[in-house]
Parts: structure tokens; C-alpha cells; sequence
């Protein structure tokens, strides 16, 4: 296999993601059935979270998300004949899975919500500090108890 691929240095080519490691991704090609790996550091402009339960490489910022049985298209970088082995660039492939999609938005709104809460908190307490000034004054006015 690696032999036969000598020659398609450079070109790209679709494929299926097999397997998903904390160090990359296996991508098969499809009609010749030829396994490589996407390093993950060829995973550029992001930091990419391992997920052993759900078989997923998931970008922090972009949220970004390689799955087994993704389609991705690939492109031939490197074939090491001595290690038997073939490196991949990825070029397009990869998705926001709508549950992370939903899970980021409903992050945006819990750190928005955050802002407000502490912002709040703080107009809270000051507004607080009025309306007990304002009740006992209130409270004085209206009732004028005296104390025993």
C-alpha cells in the first residue's frame, strides 16, 4: 500500500475517519482502501480536547468536531516505506455537532448571565442599602413607634 501510494504524494483524496486517538486521526481513503494519519497537530488554527467516550477530537474555540465515520477529504503529505506508514493533511471534513453547537450557546448565556449576576449583585446591594434607608424613614413616618 505504501509503495503504491509513493507517487500520489500531494494529491487529495476522500475518505472515512476510522479512528480517533488523542494524537490524531486515521482516515481511510475511500476506493483504495489505504489507512493514514492527520496528526493533530495538523490540525491547525485550534486546540483540540480528546473524547473517549464519544470517539470525537473537539476544538476548545472553534468547536469544531472529527467523529469515527466522518467524511473528510485528505491530502497525501508524507509515505515512510521504512515504518510502513502514510501521513495525511486534512483539508476540508469535521462539523459542529449540534449537541456541542447547543452546549456552546448555552455557555455564551450562562457567561452572559454571570456578567449580569454580578453586575446585579453589586446594583442589588447598593439598592438594597436605599430601600432599607427609605423603609425606616418610611416606617418613621407613617407609625413613629417608640421603643420601651
Amino acid at each position: 500500500k505504501c509503495e503504491y501510494m509513493m507517487d500520489k504524494v500531494g494529491e487529495t483524496f476522500s475518505g472515512v475517519i476510522t479512528g480517533v486517538t488523542s494524537f490524531g486521526l486515521f482516515v481511510e481513503l475511500n476506493d483504495i482502501y489505504v489507512e493514514g494519519l492527520v496528526h493533530i497537530t495538523a490540525l491547525s488554527n485550534d486546540y483540540y480536547q480528546f473524547d473517549p467516550v464519544k470517539h470525537s477530537l473537539i476544538g476548545e474555540r472553534t468547536r469544531r468536531t472529527f467523529r469515527l465515520a466522518d467524511q473528510a477529504k485528505v491530502r497525501v503529505v508524507r509515505v515512510d516505506l521504512d515504518e510502513k506508514r502514510m501521513d495525511f493533511d486534512l483539508v476540508s471534513g469535521g462539523m459542529r455537532a449540534e449537541s456541542d453547537t447547543a452546549s456552546a450557546k448555552g455557555r455564551k448565556v450562562r457567561s452572559k448571565s454571570k456578567k449580569h449576576r454580578g453586575k446585579g449583585a453589586a446594583q442589588s446591594k447598593v439598592h438594597d442599602r436605599k430601600s432599607k434607608t427609605r423603609k425606616k424613614t418610611a416606617v418613621g413616618k407613617k407609625h413613629r413607634r417608640r421603643s420601651p
